[in-house]
């Protein structure tokens, strides 16, 4: 016990669903499943670590497992140290790994047995910060094979006159269709990454920037072209070589460099302001004629109300037209009844007198002599006062003479 050390050896602990990874000084390796539990010895152990093990959620998602089994093989081996001391080679036993791959998927939790190593996919992936590619950024072992799977990821462009810089915020959506040529492919993305580039220099050198500049409102076409998969063969080719296929591509927005942004800004104000002054007179317009259709409709509704003014004073008129002659009807028809009911009246005292007259001319009284006398005209001027038409409108009296003007009727 003298100079010896004291070291305390570590427990490691795995669960219902971890494993125990051993790695033995003698090259052996080992796996211990939970719930276990081991310590470290430093005499025996290389390494100890604890790993989960795989779960699978859906049939979407798979790994590729490795099995290793070892076949022992007899050959001719020559080692190093019997090179030189002799020249026939010895036989020696040399074993021999032979290597299966199998595709395991499903729901299921999978924890590999001694013999099996499940595939590390090492790929390049997107920085969420700047949305740009970082090489070798993601390791792991399940891969999605569920279609329609995105990528988005930001791009730069440089047009071809003055080296202008515009950024396109693009995404793909992409699905596996041969997942042996994926697994074979080191980084994929790494790859169709580059083809991307690739595409959209010669989108580059096909742009300038005074076309940006004039496509203030109508940067819908370069966004067109962008989102067009015939701009990308370099990346569809890639692509399918890695085992993908590319279904459709969009562009989320374009963003200027601060020169184009300025100007592409004084531009958008112009055109704002030309707009504004554009709605301006418009609504002007819009206000003025409106007014005029009013100041016509008010013209017309009072051409329409002297109209109808007209025709009631007409209409009064001729009611009053037609009153007025009713009212002159009515007072000629009693004036008319009043003088039927006067001459009535007067005929029947003439038909009294002439009734007497003719009574005395019966008698045998000689008329023009006995109303030529004054005895005579005394006697009969009674009676002959009763009808109007026998009434004696003047007498004279001259020179001891009486001069009666008599009726024309009689």
């Amino acid at each position: 016990m003298y100079n010896s050390t004291i070291r305390f050896l570590t427990c490691y602990t795995a669960k219902q669903d971890q494993y125990i990874h051993v790695d033995h000084k003698n090259g052996q390796v080992e796996l211990i499943y939970g719930p276990a539990s081991l310590y470290e010895n430093p005499v025996c152990h290389e390494k100890v670590t604890i790993h989960d093990g795989i779960r699978l959620d859906s049939s979407s998602e798979c790994i590729i497992v490795y099995t290793s089994r070892k076949i022992e093989t007899i050959g001719l081996v020559e080692p190093e140290d019997l090179k030189k001391s002799s020249t026939n080679p010895i036989p020696l036993w040399s074993p021999k790994c032979e290597r299966q791959k199998r595709e395991v998927r499903d729901p299921m939790l999978f924890i590999p047995t001694d013999d099996e190593t499940v595939h590390q996919f090492t790929w390049s992936g997107i920085d969420e910060r700047t949305s740009s590619m970082i090489p070798r950024k993601e390791t792991f072992s399940v891969l999605h094979t569920n279609p329609n799977r995105t990528l988005k990821l930001t791009l730069p462009i440089v047009t071809s006159d003055d080296n202008v810089l515009f950024n396109a915020s693009i995404f793909l959506h992409y699905q596996i269709i041969r997942l042996s040529e994926v697994v074979s492919s080191k980084d994929p993305m790494d790859n169709m990454y580059d083809g991307l580039k690739a595409d959209v220099h010669i989108l580059g050198q096909q742009i300038s920037s005074e076309y940006l500049h004039k496509m203030v409102d109508g940067s819908n076409e370069v966004t067109k072209r962008l989102s067009t998969l015939t701009t990308y063969p370099t990346l569809c080719s890639t692509a399918e070589k890695c085992g993908f296929q590319i279904e459709s591509m969009g562009v989320k927005n374009l963003s200027y460099s601060s020169v184009l942004e300025k100007q592409v800004e004084l531009d958008q104000k112009r055109s704002a302001n030309l707009r504004a002054e554009i709605s301006e007179k418009r609504q002007q317009r819009e206000i003025n004629e409106l007014q005029l259709e009013d100041r016509r409709k008010y013209i017309q509704q009072q051409e329409e109300l002297k109209w109808l003014q007209l025709e009631s004073d007409a209409r009064i008129e001729k009611e009053s037209f037609a009153m007025k002659e009713a009212e002159l009807e009515r007072k000629l028809m009693l004036l008319k009844k009043e003088q039927d009911a006067k001459h009535y009246e007067e005929g029947s005292k003439d038909k009294v007198v002439i009734d007497f007259l003719k009574a005395l001319k019966k008698e045998g009284v000689d008329m023009n002599s006995f109303m030529c006398t004054v005895g005579g005209l005394g006697m009969v001027s009674p009676i002959l006062s009763k009808g109007a038409s026998f009434k004696t409108t003047k007498v004279f009296q001259a020179e001891g003479k009486i001069k009666q003007d008599l009726p024309e009727t009689y």
